[in-house]
């Protein structure tokens, strides 16, 4: 397929989305937790969504919650080491919001 092909389909088949609202509780602790974890402490202050460049693929949004941009460019929420067991048991073990079936 050309490339100019490619980009018309990608225009025209935009990927899924999904939206999810976070609780203020659960937002606050993320945005401590990023500050508490070195891997994100200090990632994406530099940037917000609209000033991507190469090489910067993490920016924080309006209200402070980090994401990271996968290599589609997808922004992808990061999870700070504090709350991943909570979200690992809560996606598994909910009968109602499982990451996947099994």
């Amino acid at each position: 397929m050309r490339y100019e092909d490619q980009l018309e389909w990608k225009k025209a088949n935009p990927p899924p989305t999904l939206q999810v609202v976070m609780s203020p509780e659960l937002k606050a602790r993320y945005i401590e937790g990023y500050k508490m974890d070195p891997s994100f402490a200090k990632k994406g202050f530099n940037s917000d969504e609209r000033s991507w460049y190469a090489g910067n693929r993490f920016y924080r949004g309006a209200d402070g919650l980090l994401f990271f941009r996968d290599a589609d460019l997808m922004p992808r929420l990061c999870v700070p080491k504090s709350e991943q067991v909570a979200l690992m048991t809560h996606l598994h073990e909910s009968a109602f919001e499982t990451a996947h079936a099994g």
